[in-house]
């Protein structure tokens, strides 16, 4: 799977990671930062990954994990959920990673597109230079809180896009 089908798929289904991981977390911005370092480790593994369905079990036990430990660190133990419904929420999960993947990469592409050269530009040091959120903070003249906030904004404008809404 190349780098650029990767990354397309894990934004196309952005919505999904997040409110996968968010069942584990409850906290909204725990959640994020847990997704967009699944993203990067993704990113790093991508060759891995024959197809989407092999990528997506991939991300969908790697952001599992990572949401358990952003949890125990954050002593959210109240909020966890049992093994038993993440087991449950696993299969589900896996029973919805689909095909179709192409039209999916195409429409991400023309997204893509439509968003502003800045936008781009973070979009390309994150995931076509791997630079994490502090380095790209350094490279744009940014605080790393304001290039979260962007990418925040950049991830949601990108699902909206993805699901044929406005901007």
């Amino acid at each position: 799977m190349q780098r650029d089908e990767l990354l397309r798929l894990l934004l196309d289904r952005r919505g999904a990671i997040l409110g996968y991981i968010g069942t584990i977390l409850a906290d909204r911005d725990a959640a994020e930062d847990v997704f967009q370092e699944t993203l990067i480790r993704a990113d790093a593994e991508g060759v891995r990954f024959d197809h989407a369905g092999h990528a997506m079990a991939w991300v969908r036990g790697t952001a599992r994990n990572l949401a358990l430990n952003e949890a125990r660190k954050a002593h959210r133990r109240s909020v966890m959920l049992d093994e038993e419904v993440l087991d449950l929420l696993d299969r589900t999960w896996a029973a919805r990673d689909g095909t179709g993947d192409r039209e999916e990469l195409d429409r991400l592409e023309d997204c893509l597109e439509r968003l502003g050269p800045t936008a781009r530009t973070l979009v390309r040091l994150r995931f076509a230079e791997g630079l994490d959120g502090t380095a790209i903070a350094v490279r744009v003249g940014k605080t790393a809180a304001a290039v979260h906030t962007s990418f925040s904004r950049i991830y949601k404008a990108l699902a909206a896009c993805m699901q044929g809404q406005p901007a």
